[in-house]
């Protein structure tokens, strides 16, 4: 697993891609001059996705969890490999 290494914290980050939404809405038409992709529907999907991102686990949480699965895998190990000796 890939740690992230910022120099920030994530909400932070989240926070600045909010913003940064929030002028391209503020400003759409100067950015519709340069691309045509700049729209509400865009902006929308990049908002949801920026949601999308912030309502993921943390790596931390995501660690745990598979660490916790492991240990409880253990045993069923050592179970399946009695019964294929057996």
């Amino acid at each position: 697993m890939v740690n992230s290494n910022y120099s920030t914290a994530m909400w932070l980050m989240y926070a600045t891609c909010r913003l940064l939404v929030s002028n391209c809405r503020n400003k759409l038409s100067n950015f519709a001059e340069y691309s045509a992709q700049y729209t509400e529907a865009f902006l929308d999907e990049l908002l949801a996705l920026i949601n999308e991102a912030e309502a993921m686990p943390s790596e931390e949480m995501r660690a745990q969890e598979h660490s916790q699965l492991l240990e409880e895998l253990k045993p069923l190990f050592k179970d399946c490999q009695r019964k294929f000796m057996f």
